[in-house]
């Protein structure tokens, strides 16, 4: 067991994962990394069985897939494999929700704060609250991107920009734009 294993963070996503019903500890080769507030909790792992993981994921009352046909699921799926995992897994919760991100052999899996799932439906895959989306950007995906932006285009030409980091105070700014793209 590594310093890793025993962080207090892993711990408590390990047991958050256990009460939803998911053996997380059987699938957790080696811990590669512990991610800690402000951050979403979570860590990244070398995973025994990916293929068993999902399948775990999939007979979970309690998880859904990223849909990439809709415009939410299609981002998280694209910005999964962009990150090196082949498909995204939610926690169907009105609050906050664990969130797994599963590649071949590397693995996350982490608390979001706030929820974007709202139900499951068998067949489909997640439903999205696309009310809680800007709160997801804020609480859970900026704090991670240290003075980056996320850009989504909602359709070809209107968009949303938001960006964040860390001012010279060390407290963390925030920005949001919405814009109207135009050829002239």
């Amino acid at each position: 067991m590594s310093d890793l294993d025993s962080d207090a963070d892993v711990q408590a996503v390990v047991h958050m994962m256990t009460l939803v019903g998911v053996p997380l500890a059987s699938f957790i080769g080696t811990i590669t990394a512990v991610q800690h507030r402000p951050q979403a909790i979570g860590f990244d792992f070398d995973c025994k069985d990916s293929f068993s993981l999902m399948k775990a994921l999939e007979l979970n009352r309690y998880f859904r897939a990223d849909d990439p046909t809709s415009w939410i699921g299609a981002e998280a799926s694209s910005n999964a494999r962009k990150s090196g995992y082949g498909v995204s897994y939610r926690q169907i919760s009105d609050l906050g929700s664990l969130h797994v991100q599963i590649g071949l052999r590397r693995c996350n899996v982490h608390f979001d704060t706030v929820s974007i799932t709202t139900t499951r439906i068998v067949g489909t895959g997640a439903l999205y609250d696309y009310d809680k989306l800007f709160a997801h950007w804020i609480n859970d995906l900026l704090p991670e991107m240290k003075g980056h932006s996320i850009t989504t285009f909602l359709n070809e030409r209107l968009y949303i920009d938001a960006s964040g980091g860390r001012n010279e105070d060390g407290l963390t700014d925030y920005r949001f734009t919405a814009g109207f793209k135009k050829r002239f």
